[in-house]
C-alpha cells in the first residue's frame, strides 16, 4: 500500500525521491525478498526513483548479522535504479552503499544510502563523494544512528548499548562503525550535510529528533522513524496499530528554508499528529 500510494501520488505531491532505511525484510529469506521485489517494483514501474539500504534483519543466517552476506543483491541490482538522476555504488554489483542525485526546485540533492553498521572504508568513500559535489545538498540515509531517546549510538545513557551495531556478530569480522562515529567521522565534517534519516530502535512511539551545528554552521537534523508494532503493549505506537506497525511513513516536504515532516499510514490513510510525529524544521546556516 504505501508503494502504490507514492507511485499514484507523485505527480500530485511531487514526489522526487523515495529512502528505504532498512529492514526490507525480517529474515532474509527469499520468500521475504520476493514481497520486497513486488512491493518496490510499483514505484519503478511508475518512474519514482529510490535507495536502498540494509538492516539488521537483511544480514546473515535468517537476519541474525552474523555476517554482511545478504540477499539483496539476488533479487535487485544497478537496473533498479534508472530511475535515479544520476547513482553509483561503493562496490559494483552491489547496492549496499549508493549514491543518489537528483533536481529539486531549489537546487541538486544527493542522497547517500550507507549500510547497517558502515565500514571505515565505506566511511571514506562516502567522504570522497560528498566532496566531490559541494553543490549539492546532502542527505544520508542509514539503518542505525539515533534511537528513541534522541542520542546516538555509542552515546547511549545506558551501559548495554543495545542495538549499536557493534554489538552484533558481524562485528568480530571487521570493522563498524555506529552513530557516533558517523557523525565524527563523516556526517559533522561537511558543510552541506542538512539531513540524517534512520530507524531501527525503538521507543518514545516510534519517533526522536535532535539538532547540531555541520561544518559550515548549518543545523544538521537528525530524525528517527522506526513504527514497528509487535501487535502486543509493548510495540513503539500505542495502541498498537496492527500489521506489523500499520504502514505509516515519513513524508518530507522542502519549501524556502524549512522543510516539513509528517507521518502516514496510506493502510489507514491517518497521520499522526503527535508532538514529534509532525515536525517543522529550519534550514536556515546558523548567525555568526
Amino acid at each position: 500500500r504505501q508503494t502504490e500510494w507514492i507511485a499514484k501520488n507523485r505527480d500530485t505531491l511531487r514526489i522526487l525521491f523515495v529512502a528505504h532505511e532498512g529492514d526490507i525484510t525480517n529474515n532474509n529469506t527469499p520468500q521475504q525478498w520476493k514481497v520486497a521485489r513486488t512491493a518496490m517494483q510499483r514505484l519503478f514501474d511508475a518512474g519514482v526513483p529510490y535507495a536502498l539500504v540494509v538492516g539488521n534483519h537483511d544480514l546473515g543466517t535468517q537476519g541474525k548479522t552474523d555476517s554482511r552476506e545478504t540477499l539483496l543483491n539476488v533479487y535487485f541490482s544497478e537496473k533498479d535504479y534508472r530511475n535515479s538522476e544520476a547513482f553509483g555504488q561503493f562496490e559494483p554489483g552491489k547496492l549496499e552503499n549508493s549514491w543518489h542525485r537528483f533536481t529539486t526546485p531549489t537546487g541538486q540533492f544527493l542522497l547517500l544510502a550507507l549500510e547497517f553498521g558502515p565500514r571505515d572504508e565505506v566511511i571514506d568513500w562516502a567522504n570522497q563523494i560528498i566532496k566531490e559535489n559541494p553543490g549539492c545538498s546532502v542527505i544520508l540515509v542509514t539503518h542505525a544512528y539515533l534511537n528513541g531517546r534522541g542520542k546516538r549510538t555509542r552515546d547511549l545513557p545506558d551501559k548495554k548499548q543495545a542495538g549499536n551495531p557493534k554489538n552484533y556478530p558481524y562485528a568480530s569480522k571487521e570493522s563498524v562503525n555506529d552513530g557516533e562515529d558517523l557523525w565524527q567521522k563523516l556526517i559533522s565534517k561537511h558543510p552541506n550535510i542538512i539531513l540524517v534519516l534512520s530507524g531501527h530502535f525503538t521507543g518514545n512511539g516510534g519517533k526522536a529528533h535532535r539538532t547540531d551545528l555541520g561544518a559550515g554552521g548549518q543545523p544538521v537534523h537528525q530524525i528517527f522513524a522506526n513504527y514497528q508494532d509487535s501487535g502486543k503493549e509493548k510495540g513503539t505506537v500505542k495502541p498498537p496499530r496492527g500489521f506489523g506497525g500499520g504502514g505509516y511513513l515519513k513524508l518530507l516536504r522542502f519549501w524556502g528554508n524549512k522543510v516539513e515532516v509528517k507521518s502516514y499510514s496510506p493502510w489507514y490513510d491517518h497521520w499522526l499528529n503527535e508532538p514529534g510525529h509532525e515536525l517543522v524544521l529550519d534550514l536556515s546556516p546558523a548567525r555568526q
